[in-house]
């Protein structure tokens, strides 16, 4: 009789496992593409120059080298959402409610009510084509096409040496 009793109580135990396991994991509809929209990022672009010379973005005069200048631009991002049921978006209120009602409210509980959603940026932005030119003399201008893609922050230096050199266009890097 008393292994009969603990058979049960295995049983049960089981049973439950499982059944805690599908209501917290088996109780949501796939996730579906809302679309997309543009959320506004911004990169700091530090200019560094030895000579306090005038800096340019988009021919705009933003101050002296050295300069760092907050761009903006905006990333592409993708929205999917999905219903799931209270059990995975509030447990203890649906424990309470399935609880409180005598187990009645366990098989309604099972029905994704609650809209979930996650965005995830993606790799496409737009507005980040920017031009950066130093005013070195009258004559002579440093220039950089900025093609920025959600770094955080983006650093020039101006190497005027290679230039005087070999009598080139004046040269950049990048770190």
């Amino acid at each position: 009789m008393r292994g009969l009793e603990l058979r049960c109580v295995e049983t049960i135990s089981i049973l439950l496992s499982i059944l805690t396991m599908l209501l917290i994991t088996g109780c949501a509809t796939p996730w579906e593409t809302n679309g997309s929209f543009y959320h506004s990022i911004e990169t700091d672009v530090l200019i560094e120059y030895d000579q306090p010379n005038s800096v340019f973005l988009d021919d705009t005069l933003v101050g002296q080298a050295p300069i760092s200048i907050p761009i903006e631009y905006e990333q592409e991002v993708q929205q999917e959402t999905r219903k799931v049921s209270y059990w995975r978006d509030n447990p203890a209120i649906a424990l309470l409610c399935t609880i409180g009602s005598y187990g009645i409210y366990l098989p309604f509980s099972l029905i994704p009510v609650v809209e979930e959603t996650t965005n995830t940026p993606l790799n496409s932005f737009r507005d980040n084509e920017h031009t950066i030119r130093v005013r070195i003399n009258d004559e002579t201008n440093w220039i950089r096409r900025l093609h920025l893609s959600g770094q955080e922050t983006e650093k020039l230096v101006v190497d005027l040496v290679a230039a005087q050199e070999t009598d080139a266009q004046p040269t950049m890097t990048t770190e």
